[in-house]
Formats: structure tokens, C-alpha cells, sequence
């Protein structure tokens, strides 16, 4: 479970590096809130 969880993270990373180079600061908000609300919710 620990393993699946870790694996999850790090393609979130990738994710994460993907929009950083392809972003705007428009559509940026609405990612981090994404990411935001996914934190609480774990």
C-alpha cells in the first residue's frame, strides 16, 4: 500500500514538472487548488 502510495507521489511530481514548464499564472490557481484539496483529503 505504502509502495503504491509513494509511486503515486512521484508521478504527481512528474505531473507537477510538466505544468511548471507549461503554465500560466491563469491556469496555475486552479492546479494548486487541485493539489490543495487532494492533501486534505488524504
Amino acid at each position: 500500500m505504502k509502495m503504491m502510495a509513494f509511486q503515486m507521489m512521484k508521478l504527481k511530481e512528474k505531473e507537477l514538472l510538466t505544468w511548471k514548464r507549461n503554465c500560466t499564472p491563469t491556469n496555475i490557481m486552479p492546479i494548486l487548488l487541485l493539489l490543495w484539496k487532494e492533501k486534505i483529503l488524504m
